[in-house]
């Protein structure tokens, strides 16, 4: 019992990872969020296996993509990539993730995807927040680099993203405040 009530004191991340993502939108409709992952080195080799074949550097091909996807992405669905998208309070679902691919950049892991809404929202008539991270403190999502969330070609130019501490959806039990945006057009 004691040990349980100390765990968030001195639990921490196993995984670190540096995140960009990009708001698609259609005007000023949020239809998809495109994600650009950079892990820590020395992840996800325990998970992956056997690297000795990738390359040091660029795209790690078809074969190892694949053992990717399978070993270490997949399993991510059930938490939604991760991705935290809200309209006023109320979570929105993200649907199966498309456009997946595995880069390597100076030692470091890199995973590129596209997170599709379920259902798009007009970021004119909502107040539509969006984050990048895991309510259970198992992996640190850093936004880099500043802003960590930008708009794509097809956003008005008015449309902007303030970070903030989101005081509203505190995770690992209440003790951290994660980084989100509010979007506006």
């Amino acid at each position: 019992m004691l040990l349980a009530a100390t765990a968030p004191a001195v639990a921490h991340p196993h995984v670190w990872i540096d995140y960009a993502a990009v708001a698609q939108m259609h005007g000023s409709t949020l239809y998809a969020v495109q994600e650009r992952w950079v892990f820590s080195k020395g992840f996800p080799v325990p998970i992956v296996g056997d690297m000795t074949g990738m390359p040091k550097s660029g795209p790690v091909g078809d074969k190892y993509t694949a053992v990717f996807k399978q070993q270490a992405f997949n399993a991510l669905k059930g938490a939604g990539y991760f991705t935290q998208v809200f309209a006023g309070n109320k979570p929105l679902a993200v649907t199966e993730a498309r456009n997946f691919s595995v880069s390597i950049d100076k030692g470091r892991v890199v995973y590129d995807f596209l997170v599709p809404l379920a259902t798009p929202v007009d970021v004119k008539h909502a107040k539509v927040q969006l984050g990048v991270w895991d309510e259970t403190f198992f992996v640190d999502f850093e936004g880099t680099p500043a802003p960590a969330i930008t708009f794509d070609a097809h956003a008005p130019k008015t449309c902007k993203a303030r970070s903030f501490e989101d005081r509203a959806h505190a995770i690992f039990g209440g003790s951290i405040f994660p980084v989100a945006s509010l979007l506006t057009c």
